[in-house]
């Protein structure tokens, strides 16, 4: 297991992930590409928070379900307790929070949604303006948030990092 990533290693888990949202044949390469880091950072164990739950989601049998959750529910809290202000970290456990069904009673999403929302500008600070892009779209597309609250965030989104 590597100790040590660069920022071209965090831009390919970035992309699977993206891909896994897309086609979730491609789950299990994410999956299988965040095991080798999942010590080496607070994000990457976030990541491989994520993508336990997006596993979770293409599971059949309801025992191996319910045990994927709540190792990707490890994770993630995992992720969050080593780095509490991690915009990036925060955005993962909302995304996953935000798809699984309420009785799995696993639910800080309004608590991200004010760190996330009252720290927008974090989020073009991300090396990697494709995934700034991908990060403030997903927040558009959110229920979880108000208009006004939407209008804001593409103020963010249209506006570039000096």
């Amino acid at each position: 297991m590597s100790s040590n990533f660069s920022s071209d290693d965090i831009n390919a888990i970035r992309d699977l992930y993206v891909q896994a949202g897309i086609d979730h044949k491609k789950t299990d390469v994410f999956l299988d590409a965040v095991k080798n880091f999942q010590r080496s950072s607070a994000l990457l164990e976030a990541y491989h928070g994520t993508a336990l739950a997006m596993k979770a989601n293409i599971t059949i049998d309801n025992f191996d379900k319910f045990n994927t959750i709540t190792r990707s529910r490890e994770k993630l809290e995992m992720a969050v307790k080593l780095d509490k202000n991690n915009i990036e970290i925060r955005f993962l456990r909302f995304m996953v929070q935000s798809k699984i069904p309420k009785f799995i009673n696993y639910n800080n999403i309004g608590e991200d949604k004010n760190l996330i929302f009252k720290n927008l500008s974090e989020i073009n600070k991300i090396e990697n303006p494709i995934y700034v892009d991908i990060i403030f779209d997903c927040l558009i597309k959110s229920t979880h948030f108000t208009n006004t609250e939407k209008a804001i965030i593409k103020v963010y989104k249209d506006k570039k990092p000096e």
